[in-house]
């Protein structure tokens, strides 16, 4: 039977019926009337979604029926009631992209009834050769035409051509490629990228509102989707004592309450805090306005805040002109890059599954190993290399200053040589310098101490024998030993060898 152009046919025209409103999981009621769809992603978020379907359709140039673009309207709106925003968004999509692929290939206005399994299988293969998507789209529109033919019953689609699709397995994207082979446009950050953004965020390059945006995602490593949340209510600062060579004072400390978004839905399931450094937590409390306003209130009622994030992210680098030492071009900054660097350094210091989980606020551990995969990959390069070949270092991994023990600036808070975290360092006596930190630290004293800005090394302490005891230990180190333990010293070797040639002992 042909479709009638007018669509009045009683039998094809049966549950057809598109719904003036869907209301979602989240509680938000959608008016589906018009030719625009819009919602927030989540009820709590200010970020909209838009689904413009004739523009997706190409309605504009009567390439898709009526019947046919009713079908998926009435699809669209069901999906709506059981899946969040961004996956009905790509559900259309993947229409958009369907019924594209189809002009070129038939030439003819689009109606379903016309599409066999020959089209399904050809529309795979495209999938897979020449785009991104890889079988994405088809594993889509998969459960679309499934949904059509068995839910739905519609005459347009055929039972037999559902049942032969439904056997098809459609790769997808790698998924953590770009973290497990340390992609350098949009894998983890190198140590080296890491501190040219330091660098440039220290000298206070580019604008306030750029540098928040950089240095809450480079502390946090957040998704953006929590910045569209978290409101200044969620700020919070406390004084608290400190001594300071033996004389009392008080230093200020910042938190910010962050939510645990669940998977993909973007459900909150609980709040928890996160320690904030002193720099970021004086530049928000400049930029928020009060606290019913988002902490970033230029993100309010702004469509896509996640785009406008990556925006400020991109202005900065080139007004901080920071250059990829990988790449050779400027730096590719965008949130997610963020949380990749995260949870592969923590990887890499050997933090658990557990421990990398709840930093990125996972609610499971399947997603985990891609970066424990990471951290495999770089540190069998840290192997490869020449652990104590300096000659090509271009980074300055010292990162404290010298002084000596009776300068006035200089805080009493002694760091002892002996390091028992690599066997004790025996031969090391005495201090090798003082923090200036006035708050307790939380790393690794006294191997952290070397690539800390807070470090001050006094000029006649034995660093010698810390570089010579420590070169010992990476080399000797026992079997048994977790490799990543020995190759996590190596950056502060070589800035032990960095304060020698400054010392003028190397």
């Amino acid at each position: 039977m042909t479709e009638q152009k007018d669509g009045t046919s009683g039998r094809w025209e049966a549950g057809l019926e598109v719904p003036s409103e869907v209301l979602t999981p989240d509680g938000q009621t959608v008016d589906t009337t018009g030719d625009t769809w819009e919602l927030n992603v989540r009820a709590e978020s200010t970020s909209t979604v838009k689904l413009n379907i004739p523009t997706a359709l190409q309605l504009e140039a009567d390439g898709v029926t009526k019947r046919s673009q009713k079908i998926i309207r009435l699809y669209l709106a069901e999906r709506l009631r059981s899946v969040k925003a961004w996956t009905v968004r790509n559900d259309l999509a993947s229409f958009r992209r369907f019924v594209t692929w189809w002009h070129e290939s038939n030439g003819d206005v689009f109606k379903w009834a016309e599409v066999d399994e020959s089209d399904w299988r050809g529309f795979l293969e495209h999938g897979i050769h020449s785009t991104a998507q890889q079988g994405n789209d088809f594993a889509r529109l998969q459960s679309f035409y499934k949904w059509g033919a068995f839910q739905k019953e519609l005459p347009d689609f055929d039972k037999e051509t559902a049942s032969s699709i439904s056997l098809i397995s459609a790769p997808g994207n790698q998924k953590g490629s770009a973290v497990r082979t340390l992609d350098p446009h949009r894998g983890p950050l190198s140590d080296a990228e890491v501190r040219l953004i330091n660098d440039a965020l220290e000298e206070e390059k580019g604008t306030l509102r750029q540098r928040v945006v950089v240095r809450i995602f480079l502390e946090l490593g957040l998704r953006p989707l929590s910045l569209t949340i978290i409101r200044g209510e969620h700020l919070s600062k406390h004084d608290v004592p400190i001594a300071e060579k033996g004389e009392e004072g008080r230093k200020t400390l910042y938190q910010l309450e962050v939510p645990k978004l669940k998977g993909r839905s973007a459900e909150i399931t609980t709040w928890y805090t996160r320690p904030l450094s002193s720099t970021l937590g004086q530049e928000l409390e400049e930029v928020y306005f009060s606290e019913e306003d988002l902490l970033l209130t230029w993100l309010t009622g702004h469509q896509s805040p996640g785009r406008k994030i990556r925006s400020h992210m991109k202005n900065w680098v080139r007004e901080a002109d920071i250059t990829s030492p990988r790449t050779g071009q400027l730096l590719h900054l965008f949130p997610r890059r963020f949380r990749r660097t995260l949870a592969t350094d923590m990887a890499v210091q050997g933090a658990s599954k557990v421990q990398i989980a709840q930093a990125l606020g996972h609610k499971d551990l399947q997603n985990v190993d891609v970066y424990l995969d990471a951290s495999a990959v770089i540190l069998d390069r840290m192997e490869e290399d020449d652990a104590f070949d300096f000659q090509d270092e271009v980074v300055d991994l010292f990162m404290g200053k010298v002084g000596a023990a009776d300068d006035e600036d200089v805080s009493e808070q002694r760091i002892p040589g002996a390091a028992p975290q690599v066997g004790g360092l025996k031969a090391t006596t005495g201090h090798i310098g003082a923090c200036q930190k006035q708050s307790p630290c939380s790393l690794s004293p006294p191997l952290s101490c070397y690539t800390c800005k807070k470090f001050v090394a006094f000029e006649d302490a034995p660093h010698e024998d810390i570089r010579d005891e420590l070169e010992n230990w990476i080399e000797g180190s026992p079997e048994g030993v977790d490799r990543r333990i020995p190759q996590q010293h190596v950056t502060t070797l070589k800035a032990i060898r960095q304060l020698l040639q400054q010392l003028g002992d190397e």
